[in-house]
């Protein structure tokens, strides 16, 4: 393999380090709020001040899940677009693959498989109607029927959400909305001045793949020698990203998952054409950080510009990097201000600490069976998810497979264990009847200012500063 074809795939990585425009906004508002209102606002993120299209690294960090469903459905359009001169059995082949990487990608995120799905299909009926390639159709359709088949379990699962009056692909029309426009615009203009600032939306959200996607495009006759077999399915892919996440969203949650993570596919795109705009500048050269960024500034009357968006990428990037690692130890440190939604004080990482050390003593001392009980009246229980091991009666967030109305009636219940005027008598009646072995309660719940007088009946199984971990019920 020669040096030269390691230029691509050098300059895609570097390329995943860039990301939108958000560093301005969120910059500017997180400075100002705090100087103003005590407190940052958008805790530890650089999205929330707009509809997001997320990075690379927000999404590799946070939903890696939503990743490995885009790597799975570009995997099942590599396969069709890799063997389309074969014989019969690596076209056989190459549909079971499909079929199996729609199945994995569908159990791996309903929303991205559901946008790529739709691109298979549009993609597939092109392909009917160009001779060189109709057999290709035939193949696709049956990827596509086996992707279904294999996720019938899947399928009978979300089928199956007890007692719940939720649809399964809760969809609406909308037009995807810009902050300003959310602010400056009255109500009854806001969906037309929306639909007229969606470039401007995209540009925010997309940086500098915005640009040299147009740029692709504008100058297509010069990138003629790539493979347009690719070329046309990537137009297709970016073209039903672009459309259907610009006018429909999910109602499922608050968040619309939809429009957020259905864009990983559009982005590949884009980062692949990126990829060809900057190889094309560089020429003969290497494909260094430097070099991208002279090549980048010499554009004529856009080069400027381009580096101005290019740096301001890297800053949203390295941004969120330091968010993602440093929020906690700045929540602690007070920069952040309160209110804030990891912690009412400045001890979060002891309690965080106390935390981890409650559930070694669970993990380490307690069947493997044992059911355990924090407080589920709080909005995300995070060290339960970090460290602990043991099955929980009710979580504080999940209401997959019960339906809303059940789970709140429960969650409510539960929770009563934990409040200041609880006794003994109450709480294990709880325990009993929900099968709860073990309570984790800390410093933050109301029952915790009770417990030096419940200690006097029942003494903890441990216990430090901020967490004490109790039996109850038939134990």
């Amino acid at each position: 393999m020669s040096k030269k074809s390691w230029i691509v795939p050098l300059i895609g990585i570097q390329l995943l380090a860039v990301s939108g425009l958000d560093f301005i906004p969120v910059a500017t508002i997180d400075l100002r709020a705090r100087q103003a209102l005590g407190h940052m606002i958008f805790q530890g993120g650089v999205e929330g001040w707009n509809m997001p299209v997320m990075s690379w690294l927000n999404a590799i960090t946070w939903v890696p899940n939503h990743i490995s469903a885009f790597a799975q459905c570009a995997t099942a359009m590599l396969a069709i677009l890799a063997i389309d001169k074969g014989d019969n059995k690596q076209l056989i082949t190459s549909g079971v693959l499909s079929g199996i990487c729609f199945a994995s990608a569908f159990g791996s995120s309903t929303w991205v498989t559901l946008v790529f799905a739709i691109a298979w299909i549009i993609w597939a009926f092109v392909l009917l109607f160009t001779t060189e390639q109709r057999k290709l159709f035939w193949i696709m359709a049956g990827a596509g029927l086996l992707g279904i088949g294999l996720s019938i379990p899947f399928i009978s699962g979300l089928l199956g959400r007890s007692g719940s009056s939720t649809a399964i692909l809760p969809i609406a029309l909308y037009v995807r909305p810009f902050s300003l426009v959310q602010i400056l615009v009255p109500e009854k203009l806001k969906l037309w001045a929306n639909l007229l600032f969606l470039p401007m939306n995209y540009l925010m959200e997309l940086g500098l793949f915005f640009i040299l996607a147009l740029y692709r495009l504008q100058h297509d006759k010069d990138f003629e020698k790539l493979n347009r077999r690719f070329f046309i399915a990537e137009t297709i892919l970016l073209a039903v990203v672009a459309i259907t996440l610009s006018f429909l969203y999910s109602t499922l949650e608050q968040i619309n998952d939809l429009g957020i993570r259905g864009w990983l596919l559009g982005q590949f795109v884009l980062l692949v054409w990126a990829t060809d705009v900057i190889q094309k500048w560089l020429e003969n050269k290497a494909p260094t950080p430097k070099n991208i960024f002279n090549v980048v500034g010499k554009q004529a009357r856009i080069g400027k510009a381009l580096q101005v968006i290019l740096i301001i990428g890297i800053l949203t990037t390295m941004l969120e990097a330091f968010y993602t690692r440093t929020w906690p130890i700045l929540v602690d440190w007070n920069v952040a201000g309160f209110p804030n939604t990891l912690s009412p004080d400045t001890n979060l990482g002891a309690r965080n600490y106390d935390a981890k050390l409650a559930y070694e003593y669970i993990n380490i001392h307690l069947p493997v069976n044992e059911v355990i009980q924090y407080n589920p009246n709080i909005a995300v229980d995070r060290p339960s998810g970090l460290y602990g091991e043991r099955q929980i009666a009710i979580s504080d967030l999940t209401t997959y497979g019960v339906s809303e109305t059940t789970f709140q009636t429960m969650q409510k219940d539960v929770a009563t264990i934990f409040e200041l005027d609880t006794t003994w008598e109450e709480i294990d009646k709880k325990c009993t009847q929900y099968s709860i072995d073990t309570l984790v309660i800390n410093d933050l719940d109301p029952l915790w200012k009770r417990l030096p007088e419940l200690e006097i009946q029942r003494a903890p199984l441990y216990q430090n500063q901020y967490y004490s971990v109790i039996a109850c019920g038939n134990r």
